[in-house]
């Protein structure tokens, strides 16, 4: 036993603590859709309305290059059109059909483009959550459960961001957060902390350039990023103004949704568009994982000095 050295004790903690930190990261990943290929049999369309469209395996090479996260330099990803023509609100929210734990992050490039001379405001979001039984749609009808943020690409709205929640009183409906509490986004040229947003257009717009948005929800809190940067900590469950907060917030579904809720329609009518790219949902290890992890790396070194 006198052959185990200091240095066999030393690369034994690494190697248990890698194997263990490795298994914990392992298990993190619950959905990893690149959307580079046709995978909508494992989402379920919720619509609003008839004039819609969700392009799966869309090639948009043509409209900009590839998104943040794109890992091989493909441009694929899924297109979602809405209000092309009837002039009525339309919306259309894809549901990962894989239930997700209540403490979890849902990460997503978005890119809204708009390339026309206007005529409406179309919004485009990102969920965790929810139920899976109602779209999206923030402003006019306000409908969906579960954790959702929304922007507009055009900068067209009083708030061109905006997130809504499980409500206090009852947490199965969504809540928008309104301009009473300290978490409210607002939008356009009243949106100071959204210029300061890196990557975002002027006034703290999203059109027409990639963004990544993430909703992370754990333990009672909810964090929202734009492209990495915390734009909202808030409680997960809360009335509109924060008067009424806590608890911590179910799980459900993961999403990304657009949605066009007014009756006007864009000119011309395509100029208006959603793609998303790259959606993936992680499991957030509780701490007293990571320090199961730690004490089973301790355990094996332990043993090894009792070898010795």
């Amino acid at each position: 036993m006198k052959m185990i050295t200091r240095f066999t004790v030393c690369s034994l903690w690494v190697v248990a603590l890698g194997l263990a930190m490795a298994t914990v990261s392992s298990a993190a990943i619950i959905i990893n859709d690149d959307l580079n290929a046709d995978t909508s049999a494992n989402y379920t369309e919720v619509a609003l309305g008839a004039d819609h469209a969700v392009t799966f395996a869309f090639d948009y090479s043509g409209i900009v290059g590839s998104a943040p996260n794109t890992g091989d330099a493909s441009t694929t990803g899924v297109l979602i059109t809405a209000n092309q023509t009837l002039g009525a609100a339309s919306a259309a929210t894809l549901f990962h059909n894989t239930p997700i734990q209540a403490n979890a992050r849902v990460t997503v490039d978005m890119y809204m483009g708009v390339t026309g001379t206007g005529g409406t405001t179309e919004f485009g979001s990102v969920g965790i959550g929810s139920t899976g039984n109602t779209p999206f749609t923030i402003f006019t009808p306000i409908a969906g459960d579960g954790t959702y943020f929304t922007h507009t690409g055009d900068g067209g709205s009083s708030s061109d961001w905006r997130w809504s929640r499980p409500g206090g009183t009852n947490p199965a409906a969504a809540v928008p957060v309104n301009n009473t509490s300290p978490t409210y986004l607002l939008g356009g040229t009243n949106a100071p902390l959204y210029d300061g947003v890196v990557g975002l257009g002027g006034n703290g717009v999203a059109g027409n350039i990639w963004v990544t948005l993430s909703i992370e929800v754990q333990n009672g809190t909810t964090r929202i990023k734009i492209n990495g940067q915390n734009v909202v900590v808030g409680p997960s469950i809360g009335n509109a103004d924060d008067t009424l907060t806590g608890g911590s917030a179910p799980g459900g579904l993961a999403s990304f949704s657009y949605a066009d809720v007014f009756g006007s329609v864009a000119s011309p009518g395509n100029s208006q568009f959603g793609i998303f790219d790259n959606f993936v949902v992680e499991a957030i290890p509780e701490p007293t994982s990571l320090l199961m992890a730690g004490f089973g790396a301790l355990g094996l070194v332990g043993f090894v000095r009792r070898l010795r």
